[in-house]
């Protein structure tokens, strides 16, 4: 494996060799500017985020995207502040919901207290939606090449959040948890997203850890999903189509569904157990998702709501110009909404020793129409033989 640079996130830079070619250059929107680093290698276009603890942006594959358009901007880390009260509901003030303006990435690391809606802890603190680690910056980037594939690796430490502040938020209290996140990026398609997130105390903890990852949605999209039951996540009754996305009725209203998933199907992939989805297009092609196995699983249609008087700043404005046009997944070590809705039949030790580790993989690949029609083929057979619904 080949070192090519280490670099800090505040320092644009640009590598070219052969057909690839990386840069971390600065986005301006408005008076404020932020740090993205683009990968181009071969047909496969990156853009992540040093400052959302590299979230992933967009990949593109022959110049087609393969998660949505966000609705939300980039925000430097220190002009945001999770717990802040800027946010209202339908014209109320929602504690715990400043995360929402933040919401731009395709891949998103969530936690470590607390991933899922807001809550409070056992000492009546207030645990914002999604918790802080998509907002965490990453100081430095290392970089490799392996044969061809791109390797990109970040630090960020998760902390406390408590003490002097005259510091930035994220840079305040005790060190909990070190996450290490590693990107593999290959020419033809193929992307792996690797996070560890390491207890860096003398005590036990519990990373409550969760994911966000939304697709590029159009009319005709499916999210297929093999598991042995599913349910609405609002317990109404399943529709009759749980599959395919659909356009928004009203691009101001936003509409917004979420399906609990059990017992997905396991693959075994170069000695790991991982879950797996596909996303299909009208076009014929596909996106392939494998992930490690969590306790919570569902699956998320979202439509409209650009402009929307539902999510405001205090002051009136909407906070999404665009629309919430997505389809994705969302994975966690708890339940999203605290209600104990859980695979209980997913292996998993919540616990991490002090100096243990535990390691999270996402693999995403694009497939041509033949390799979609073989790998939906086989979630029709798993579903149609192990599928019951709620």
């Amino acid at each position: 494996m080949k070192h090519l640079a280490i670099n800090q996130c505040n320092t644009p830079f640009k590598i070219s060799s052969d057909d690839l070619n990386i840069s971390l250059s600065e986005k301006r929107q408005g008076n404020s500017g932020v740090m993205v680093l683009e990968a181009v290698s071969g047909q496969t276009l990156l853009h992540c985020f040093p400052t959302k603890g590299l979230s992933i942006g967009q990949l593109w594959y022959n110049r087609q995207p393969v998660f949505w358009e966000a609705p939300a901007g980039l925000i430097p880390p220190g002009q945001f502040n999770p717990l802040q009260e800027d946010i209202c509901i339908n014209g109320k003030v929602a504690p715990g919901f400043s995360f929402l303006q933040t919401f731009s990435g395709g891949i998103e690391l969530y936690g470590l207290k607390n991933w899922g809606m807001p809550r409070k802890d056992q000492d009546g603190k207030l645990l914002p939606l999604h918790g802080e680690t998509s907002n965490i910056p990453v100081k430095e980037i290392e970089l490799w090449l392996d044969n061809h594939d791109l390797i990109i690796v970040g630090t960020f430490e998760y902390r406390s959040f408590i003490g002097d502040e005259t510091k930035p938020w994220y840079e305040r209290g005790e060190v909990l948890y070190t996450v290490t996140r590693t990107i593999r990026l290959s020419k033809a398609g193929k992307m792996e997203v690797s996070d560890s997130i390491e207890n860096k105390t003398a005590d036990t903890l519990s990373p409550d850890w969760g994911y966000h990852i939304t697709f590029h949605a159009e009319v005709g999209a499916k999210l297929l999903v093999p598991s042995q039951s599913a349910e609405m996540r609002d317990r109404q009754s399943l529709p009759a189509d749980i599959e395919t996305w659909k356009p928004a009725i009203r691009e101001r209203l936003r509409t917004e569904t979420g399906i609990v998933h059990n017992g997905l199907r396991i693959n075994d992939q170069d000695g790991r157990q991982l879950n797996d989805v596909l996303v299909t297009y009208p076009n014929g092609k596909g996106i392939w998702v494998t992930f490690s196995p969590s306790p919570y699983f569902q699956t998320w249609f979202c439509n409209g709501g650009a402009n929307s008087d539902e999510f405001t700043y205090t002051n009136g404005e909407p906070v999404f110009k665009k629309p919430w046009n997505g389809i994705g997944i969302e994975i966690g070590a708890s339940a999203l909404d605290h209600d104990g809705r859980t695979d209980s039949s997913v292996a998993f030790n919540p616990v991490l020793l002090p100096g243990q580790a535990v390691k999270l993989v996402i693999g995403v690949e694009v497939l041509d129409h033949d390799k979609t029609l073989e790998v939906e083929k086989e979630i029709t057979i798993f579903n149609s033989r192990n599928r019951k619904t709620k």
